[in-house]
């Protein structure tokens, strides 16, 4: 019996350069991979940036209490997945696009103990 490999999980970290762009948040006391919102006095799970969406509507209304946007602003994980993938298949498609009628080149390891490169070249000449 074969076992399915299971995708390895990268989780964000909190990095101090955050504080320095970001003076809203600062290192929470909790885990690692999360942040704590002055504005809003709550950590934030930043483990998938994704995530952090679901804060967001939130915070732009106490932030913003007298902006009618903020207060009609939703858009939480499941909108902000929905445009990532959508945004995901425009790139594609231009990416598919642009690659048919431009040289480009590819270059793979032929092995894991050494350093060999078999570069390709392609075109659409035919």
């Amino acid at each position: 019996m074969t076992s399915i490999p299971r995708k390895k999980n990268y989780n964000q970290l909190f990095l101090e350069c955050y504080t320095k762009e970001f003076p809203c948040v600062t290192c929470s006391i909790n885990e690692s991979n999360y942040t704590f919102c002055l504005c809003c006095a709550c950590d934030i799970n930043i483990s998938s940036g994704v995530s952090m969406a679901d804060h967001a509507g939130p915070l732009f209304r106490k932030m913003f209490r007298k902006s009618e946007g903020a207060k009609k602003h939703g858009c939480g994980r499941t909108k902000t997945v929905a445009k990532i993938s959508e945004m995901a298949d425009e790139c594609q498609s231009y990416l598919a696009d642009m690659l048919k009628t431009t040289p480009f080149s590819v270059a793979t390891d032929g092995s894991s103990d050494e350093s060999t490169l078999y570069p390709k070249r392609f075109t659409n000449q035919k």
